[in-house]
């Protein structure tokens, strides 16, 4: 829960949603952050969650947790994207008969997630794709974005494609490393391409290993930046050309930020892919193919098909659609324990 964070700031949009479809909203999150006025029917509670403190962290979310699950009041529970933690208090929830529900989606699996789908009344995930495995309490309701935070500038003149952009974790899984040799390669055809790297890394594998990205990859071409607050992306995005994305998993939230932003997307995400569509013909097309499928195309080809894009964005993956969706599983009308 921290509006300044530039990975996870969504998540206080989420709840603001929610708190307008229920009575009272409960959060317990790992850290509290920097907030505006909340919703008076909204109470936040922080289990102090501390990487490398294991016992510790379960304790204190059991401490911040249990009292809320007990309570006769509390009737839903909503885990969001925290296999762990649902695994922890889903049999609690289960043997007390409250509806609890839970959003995953990523395509990694864990022992936690297992535990989690046997006693949960519900999944949702974002697409077919983004969940690990087959069962039959998943429901895809698409990404949560909210359109008006990433609007698309109308200017663009889709002639030249040499200004590339990346933004995102800065995490081995977001394979930063193969947009920089692609467009390396790249420029030995197209040599004004310049590549900016929009990034923090967010565990601390990933530390290293981004450390040493840089460390090795020091051209005047690539330049690396910290990650910055959703509200800048816009800027970011209006002052490029082009945006690569190597991430193979789920269907990532920036590939949506960037379709309502109408920004030529390079991509070898295969859930994008199926979805939206790839700009040449290839069925598994790399990075290097899509780029010169795109360059290959006339303004007028890229402008139908950017704006045929952020059409289908707005209407499977905005946060008007997702959160009715979501209201609708979390609360419906008969409920059956299975």
């Amino acid at each position: 829960m921290d509006l300044e964070h530039p990975l996870l700031s969504h998540q206080v949009e989420i709840v603001e949603l929610l708190a307008q479809r229920f009575t009272k909203i409960s959060v317990v999150t790992g850290r509290i952050g920097a907030l505006s006025s909340l919703p008076q029917n909204v109470e936040i509670i922080s289990s102090q969650w501390t990487s490398g403190k294991p016992l510790l962290n379960i304790l204190r979310f059991y401490r911040s947790v249990l009292p809320l699950i007990l309570s006769p009041s509390t009737s839903i529970v909503f885990s969001h994207m925290v296999d762990l933690q649902c695994a922890l208090v889903s049999p609690l929830t289960r043997i007390l008969r409250k509806r609890h529900c839970l959003w995953y989606a990523h395509t990694n699996e864990s022992i936690f997630l297992r535990i989690s789908t046997l006693f949960v009344n519900n999944i949702v995930t974002s697409t077919r794709g983004s969940f690990p495995f087959s069962n039959d309490k998943v429901r895809a309701i698409g990404q949560a974005v909210d359109p008006k935070q990433f609007k698309a500038q109308t200017s663009r003149d889709f002639q030249e494609f040499t200004k590339v952009l990346t933004y995102g974790r800065l995490d081995i899984s977001k394979r930063a490393d193969e947009i920089i040799e692609s467009v390396r390669k790249l420029r030995e055809v197209y040599p004004k391409m310049t590549l900016s790297l929009i990034g923090t890394p967010g565990n601390v594998s990933s530390a290293d290993w981004a450390s040493n990205l840089q460390k090795i990859n020091q051209e005047a071409w690539l330049t690396f930046k910290p990650s910055v607050p959703r509200r800048e992306i816009g800027k970011l995005v209006s002052d490029s050309d082009v945006l690569f994305h190597a991430y193979l998993g789920s269907l990532d939230k920036v590939l949506i930020e960037a379709s309502f932003m109408e920004i030529p997307i390079v991509t070898i995400n295969p859930e994008y892919h199926r979805i939206f569509g790839t700009w040449g013909t290839s069925q598994t097309p790399s990075l290097i193919s899509e780029y010169e499928s795109l360059t290959k195309l006339s303004f007028r080809q890229v402008k139908t098909e950017v704006k045929r894009r952020r059409d289908l964005a707005l209407q499977h993956h905005s946060t008007s659609g997702w959160i009715n969706q979501l209201v609708e599983i979390l609360s419906p009308k008969k409920t059956s324990e299975s």
